[in-house]
């Protein structure tokens, strides 16, 4: 899927190519032109959002990393009474949720590294499409 981006506070509706509605067209994707906004139906991709993508998920996956050492803490020791059988018991039962969620915790650490390596291909990609077109028009 085409995401389409504008300056801040600008609208783009989705229509008709030629203009002529003024409703959306189901499954359009594409913009058109907008007279009253004087916006020419120019869709602009600000290339500096894949970095910015990027640089969320890492940060976000750091802050992740932070809270999963931290949970992983909360199960080093039995708090609940040791040699006692409740005790014991509730531990065990509480260090396997910790290691569990720990788990998940880290699924979602390794999707947004995943992500944020997405996002620098992303942006990589189309500054390298962008560059071998520019080189094409000036032939």
């Amino acid at each position: 899927m085409t995401d389409f981006f504008v300056l801040p506070g600008t609208r783009v509706p989705l229509g008709d190519s030629g203009g002529l509605g003024t409703s959306p067209i189901p499954g359009r994707t594409a913009p058109y032109s907008n007279p009253e906004l004087d916006d020419g139906g120019v869709v602009q991709v600000v290339d500096a959002e894949w970095a910015r993508r990027a640089g969320v998920a890492r940060e976000l996956a750091a802050e992740l990393q932070g809270a999963q050492i931290r949970l992983d803490m909360a199960a080093l020791k039995n708090h609940y009474g040791s040699g006692v059988r409740e005790g014991d018991e509730f531990y065990q039962k509480a260090k396997a949720f910790v290691s569990s969620y720990s788990a998940t915790v880290r699924e979602y650490i390794e999707a947004l590294q995943s992500l944020a390596t997405r996002c620098d291909n992303a942006e990589n990609a189309l500054s390298s499409t962008d560059s071998n077109s520019a080189r094409d028009l000036q032939i």
